[in-house]
């Protein structure tokens, strides 16, 4: 039996710079816990498989698309891939949730986010691994 404890897992450094731990982190699967601090957001992004997130504490605006939607404690989110999508955390309270992603099982994926920002160039790499 494996436990892994989120406050003994490193923070990962990413392009969101924001707290985030990957306490499961495999080939078929990944969950990381992740924390906005009061004014913190990821970046617009898109990711080429389904995700969701299930959220822990407090409340955030989640982005998919063109639809907008304040969340909090106990909801899931679910996230198409290949849609634009962000998460702000507007309020005066910590946002935690778990990022809950599934790679395919026929073909497993691994990717890095594309981050749209109009003044770099998308960069968007994916590493196949075949069964």
């Amino acid at each position: 039996m494996k436990i892994t404890k989120v406050e003994n897992t490193p923070i990962k450094d990413t392009a969101h710079k924001i707290d985030v731990r990957f306490i499961y982190d495999h080939e078929e699967a990944q969950l990381a816990h992740m924390l906005l601090k009061p004014g913190e957001g990821l970046k617009p992004h898109i990711t080429p498989v389904d995700v969701f997130i299930y959220v822990l504490e407090g409340d955030a605006s989640v982005t998919i698309g063109d639809e907008t939607v304040v969340v909090s404690e106990n909801a899931v989110v679910e996230s198409p891939k290949d849609i634009v999508h962000f998460i702000s955390n507007k309020s005066e309270k910590m946002f935690g949730y778990w990022f809950v992603k599934h790679h395919d099982q026929q073909k497993q994926e691994r990717y890095f986010s594309i981050f749209l920002d109009a003044n770099k160039p998308v960069i968007f790499i994916r590493v196949f691994m075949e069964q």
